[in-house]
């Protein structure tokens, strides 16, 4: 069976400005709920998460394009097409 994260939210420069992207309060919640943050989620480091990805066997990731408006601030898709030819 092939397994695919259809929203993946790597730590790639085009997430790391949403409002929602906070490192440490995506971190205190995790460990509020009983949770154990991955060395990934700690490290907010491209190689890690892949790393992860492929440990638990996941065949391919979709990131989210992004759209830059007034909002949300948002961010261009180069980072996304970079982190795609990261492979």
């Amino acid at each position: 069976m092939r397994i695919i994260d259809a929203r993946a939210r790597p730590p790639i420069a085009a997430f790391r400005h949403d409002p929602y992207a906070n490192l440490a309060e995506t971190l205190a919640d995790s460990e509020a709920r009983g949770w154990s943050p991955t060395r990934a989620n700690r490290s907010a480091a491209l190689d890690d998460f892949l790393g992860e990805v492929e440990a638990a066997g996941v065949d391919r990731v979709g990131i989210p394009a992004r759209v830059e408006n007034e909002m949300y601030g948002g961010a261009d898709n180069g980072a996304v097409l970079a982190a795609c030819a990261a492979e």
